[in-house]
């Protein structure tokens, strides 16, 4: 179990730089990761890099 197991977390900024490492930091120490940014298909690829079998990914 991580550190931030339990936790959500919203990062705003995440498709790039240092919201996208905190948002790979935080989920890889078990945190529920809300990415947004203004480059939609950035984020989508971020989010689905970070996708897997525990996890749950929607685009709406």
């Amino acid at each position: 179990m991580g550190t931030l197991s339990g936790k959500v977390i919203a990062i705003t900024g995440g498709a790039g730089g240092i919201g996208e490492a905190t948002a790979r930091m935080a989920y890889a120490q078990g945190a529920s990761v809300l990415i947004t940014d203004m480059d939609a298909d950035v984020v989508d690829a971020v989010a689905r890099s970070l996708v897997t079998e525990q996890s749950v990914y929607r685009w709406t």
